[in-house]
Order: structure tokens, then C-alpha cells, then sequence
């Protein structure tokens, strides 16, 4: 028997142009990347720029630079600069051979597991509406997709702290090992570190998945107390 409410036929289809979008954008960016790599020498605009390697924090002596916070007026010990903050991009379109091998190595990896992952969750999902829609609630098949969507949920997450590990590994030791700041030279006392830095909540989304895991076991206790009632019927 069908539910009356249109929620759950609502969100399936939801879910199914999601994964859809997820195809799309793999597929566009793949292209785009083609074409970067293709017309580079031709060109100097950059298709692949990364929207945010990680934040650059340079931590110069702002005591001997003059730099101080006032209130009404009179400087305040009260209130004190830590450092300066910039946003560190990359160019995967990059004409350095080694720093393209390094940062392709890093970001590639990222890119395929975060997709692969968020499109198997939008199946689960999906899936679990789709059942929903068909009024049924209380069966083996939706215990399955939710104790499935909680497991990936889970690997997603340990998936993003790998991948942090990683591009510390990789790319933060090459720009450690290679890199510099120029033009700060000058600044006394002057400290930075190179970040590497991918955006996302991994305690949110770790306690996301095992509450999900929680879920399925009240799924399978009830499944279970549904089973004892027919026999006792």
C-alpha cells in the first residue's frame, strides 16, 4: 500500500538528479581538465586553479612593525594581532613538471573518493525513498540500506582524514622542501608554515555516520519484534 504524502517520491527524485549532477560534474571536469592540459602553452589562463589549497598564516613580529590595535584612540594591550592570513591557490595547469606530479598525486585521489563515495550514498538514499514511496518501512532491504549508508557515511569520513594525511605527505612536504616566500623577507621575526588543507567537518560527519549505524540496529530490533508478533498470530 502506497503512503498518501508526496515526500518521499519527492526526494527520490531529488536524489537521482544528485547522483546524476555528480556524473555531470566528473565527466565536465574531466574535459575541462583535458583542455586545460591541452591549450596551456597557448595560454596563460588558468582553468584548474584549486578555490582554496589551505591558509597561509604569517606570524612576523607585529610588535616591531608598528602594528597595534587602539581603543578610543589609545593602543591597548587588550587586544592583540596574532597574524596575518592569506588564502593559498594552486594551478594544476602548472608548466613545473615535479609540482604538477605532486599535485595531481594529491588532488586526483581526492577528487575520484569524494565523488565515488557521495554517489553511492545518494543510491542509498535514493533507494531507501524509493521503498518508503511503496509504503514499506520496516523491512530487510531498508535495514540493509541504512546499515550501508552509515557505513559509507563512516568511510567518507575516514576517507577525509586519510586524505588530509596524504596531501600533508605529498604536497605539503614538496612546498616545505621547495617553496619560499619572497618578499616578506624583511619582516623581523617573520614564521609561516605551508598548508595543506581540504575543506570538511570530520567529527560532525563521523558522529553523522554512527548515529545513522544506531538507526539500523533500532531498524533490525524492530524488524525483529515485527517477526515475533506474526509467529504469535
Amino acid at each position: 500500500m502506497k503512503i498518501s504524502t508526496n515526500l518521499p517520491r519527492a526526494l527520490r527524485i531529488l536524489f537521482n538528479v544528485s547522483r546524476a549532477m555528480v556524473v555531470i560534474s566528473a565527466v565536465l571536469t574531466a574535459l575541462v581538465a583535458c583542455i586545460g592540459f591541452a591549450v596551456r602553452e597557448k595560454t596563460s589562463s588558468n582553468l584548474l586553479q584549486m578555490p582554496a589549497l589551505g591558509e597561509l598564516v604569517l606570524a612576523p613580529d607585529l610588535k616591531t612593525l608598528g602594528l597595534a590595535v587602539t581603543l578610543d584612540g589609545a593602543v591597548t594591550p587588550d587586544l592583540v594581532v596574532a597574524g596575518i592570513r592569506g588564502q593559498l591557490n594552486m594551478n594544476l595547469l602548472t608548466r613545473d613538471p615535479a609540482f604538477q606530479t605532486v599535485a595531481l598525486a594529491t588532488v586526483i585521489p581526492t577528487f575520484l573518493i569524494g565523488l565515488t563515495l557521495i554517489w553511492l550514498i545518494l543510491g542509498r538514499l535514493r533507494d531507501l525513498c524509493a521503498n518508503v514511496e511503496q509504503g514499506e518501512i520496516f523491512s530487510e532491504k531498508n535495514l540493509l540500506l541504512v546499515r550501508s549508508l552509515g557505513v559509507l557515511l563512516v568511510i567518507s569520513n575516514l576517507s577525509e582524514a586519510a586524505v588530509q594525511v596524504w596531501g600533508r605527505f605529498m604536497l605539503g612536504d614538496y612546498l616545505r622542501t621547495h617553496a619560499s616566500l619572497t618578499g616578506v623577507a624583511s619582516l623581523p621575526g617573520l614564521s609561516y608554515s605551508w598548508p595543506v588543507n581540504y575543506p570538511g567537518d570530520f567529527a560532525q560527519g563521523l558522529v553523522t555516520g554512527l548515529l545513522v549505524l544506531a538507526l539500523s540496529e533500532a531498524f533490525r530490533q524492530r524488524l525483529a519484534l515485527k517477526a515475533e508478533n506474526n509467529l504469535t498470530v
